[in-house]
């Protein structure tokens, strides 16, 4: 660790500093923050960059929780030197040494990875938080591992939108993306894995006025899908809601 002012401590982790044998197309490297009671302080996530040599994508840093800031890089074989900076200070360099599988034959693939959730089935409403899912497909058609590089950005008619979105692993080859965007209009989500598009990026994003008090339908299910038909199941749902735009959610109709 290194000492930061007010006794507090840095503390790092994560499998981006360990190497060995690569199973994933990223590694992810951990920084906390603590205090001298090993309470964890939160970070500006901003003063925080991580650079690794030879020349390698790394991530933008995401905050894990309050003290705990998460940036991933994908490692070349070889050593590789990874140098973490905190305030235009560098706080860590350790060299480590990646070896095994070739990327290709552990990484999933952005051509077949895909995009569902409310946010593209329905318009969202301006400063409502609203979620998409992304769902990681290896070569041979399964869900890939945890652990790879997710991104995504909003772009609108002035171009990048400096807007917060927040990249969730759920640990079983899907990640929430969880996005708020403050203006309406018309926008285009843009959803990388591992510094490529996947499927069906770039998602047209429709955004309401949260004023308005005109209710809209919202669309979903199975039906609306696609994919393998099973035969215990051959029925697949599609499901209409009469939404409430100033909560996203549905209305409550009377039988009469």
């Amino acid at each position: 660790f290194a000492p930061l002012p007010d006794d507090n401590k840095l503390l790092f982790a994560g499998y981006g500093l360990k190497g060995g044998k690569r199973r994933r197309l990223t590694a992810p490297i951990y920084v906390k923050q603590v205090d001298q009671n090993g309470v964890l302080v939160p970070v500006d996530i901003n003063s925080v960059k991580v650079s690794v040599s030879p020349s390698s994508h790394v991530s933008l840093p995401i905050v894990v929780k309050p003290g705990v800031v998460a940036i991933s890089y994908c490692p070349p074989l070889g050593q590789v030197t990874v140098s973490v900076v905190l305030d235009d200070k560098e706080v860590l360099k350790k060299t480590v040494d990646w070896k095994g599988l070739s990327r290709k034959e552990v990484a999933p693939l952005a051509s077949k990875s895909y995009l569902t959730g409310p946010a593209i089935e329905s318009p969202l409403v301006e400063n409502i938080p609203a979620q998409i899912n992304l769902t990681t497909v290896l070569p041979g058609g399964k869900k890939a591992p945890a652990g790879e590089l997710v991104e995504a950005s909003i772009i609108g008619p002035l171009g990048v939108l400096d807007v917060p979105n927040t990249v969730k692993d759920n640990k079983n080859g899907t990640y929430s993306i969880g996005l708020k965007v403050p203006t309406p209009g018309d926008y285009a989500l843009i959803v990388k894995l591992n510094d490529e598009p996947v499927s069906n990026s770039p998602v047209a994003i429709k955004v309401l006025p949260s004023t308005t008090n005109q209710p809209y339908f919202g669309f979903g299910g199975a039906g609306l899908k696609g994919g393998k038909i099973k035969k215990h199941l051959p029925l697949r749902p599609v499901f209409v809601r009469y939404m409430n735009p100033a909560t996203d959610k549905p209305v409550t109709l009377s039988p009469t």
